[in-house]
């Protein structure tokens, strides 16, 4: 059930879901926001029309898997959950208290666009369907559109749900991929992106500092918390930037934070941000960086390995 102004050809079509990663909506031309977008987007069972989750435009929070007293800590997050991204409209959906999906397999739900929210286009009634849970053999997991999972913290949460300790690789397609990163638990994991230069095609970012969440676990853009991590041809970008978020003063947003007194290596990655882009910790853990580039501005490699 389709609404949108016939003078544009916002025709939509749903080419992902919920339970794989953000619920991503493919427009034949670019979307934007109108000027100062509000509202929310809702998400409905489509058998007895139970509202399941609603995702605000602005001041969100997401749960993550940092782990504090034994409860998954929660972040602010802002605006970030519902984003454009060239001729997409990227939805990053909540999670249970627990860090799951909170939408069951090969089930049939329907999404809410109010007006308020994009230029020339609302629906009433967007229907997706989640897919049968994905079948994972031999520890590998493909991350993509046609993939396993379409985002690397689906493939973090499901070797969280299975408590494994075992090595894990996670094969990334090329691509944009809007997501926090968080991962605690007993698994070494290998992240594999597109072989490119200082891994530009497999491109991860977001958007954190210190003023929305005053700890350094929770303002990393990326947090492990596991044991050995390889990563390879990916690049990691903290899209904050000072004149434009207002939080002068109160900066630092490690890009990428390795909170473990186990290995890390890394070759062929890119780390880009401002102030404190890397945090190596804590006390005991070894780091090796080959053909690598980390770029930032004010301490920007600093920990204590």
């Amino acid at each position: 059930d389709f609404s949108f102004n016939s003078s544009k050809t916002l025709q939509p079509l749903v080419v992902e879901n919920i339970n794989k990663g953000n619920w991503i909506v493919n427009f034949e031309t670019a979307p934007t926001f109108v000027k100062e977008p509000e509202g929310a987007i809702y998400i409905y069972k489509s058998d007895n029309n139970d509202l399941v989750d609603s995702i605000s435009v602005n001041d969100e929070t997401l749960v993550t898997n940092y782990t504090q007293n034994g409860s998954l800590q929660t972040i602010n997050v802002k605006d970030q959950l519902i984003v454009i991204e060239d001729n997409k409209l990227v939805v990053v959906p909540h999670k249970t208290a627990d860090g799951q999906s909170k939408l069951e397999p090969d089930t049939l739900y329907y999404a809410k666009i109010p007006e308020g929210i994009l230029k020339d286009y609302h629906a009433n009634k967007l229907y997706f369907k989640t897919p049968i849970a994905p079948t994972i053999t031999d520890n590998t997991i493909d991350v993509g559109p046609d993939g396993d999972f379409y985002t690397i913290q689906s493939a973090f949460d499901y070797i969280k749900s299975i408590d494994s300790s075992d090595d894990w690789t996670i094969n990334v397609a090329p691509g944009k991929y809007h997501e926090h990163l968080s991962y605690y638990g007993n698994a070494s994991v290998t992240l594999v992106g597109s072989e490119s230069e200082y891994g530009e095609d497999t491109y991860v970012y977001w958007k954190n500092n210190n003023a929305w969440n005053n700890n350094t676990r929770l303002r990393a853009n990326f947090l492990w918390q596991g044991k050995n991590l390889t990563l390879k041809n990916i690049t990691f970008k903290s899209t904050f930037l000072r004149s434009v978020d207002g939080t002068t003063g109160n900066d630092s947003n490690e890009t990428f934070y390795f909170d473990s007194t186990s290995n890390l290596l890394v070759y062929n990655c890119s780390f880009l941000g401002h102030q404190d882009t890397i945090l190596l910790g804590n006390k005991g853990g070894r780091a090796w960086f080959y053909k690598s580039l980390i770029e930032g501005d004010v301490d920007y490699i600093w920990g204590y390995i």
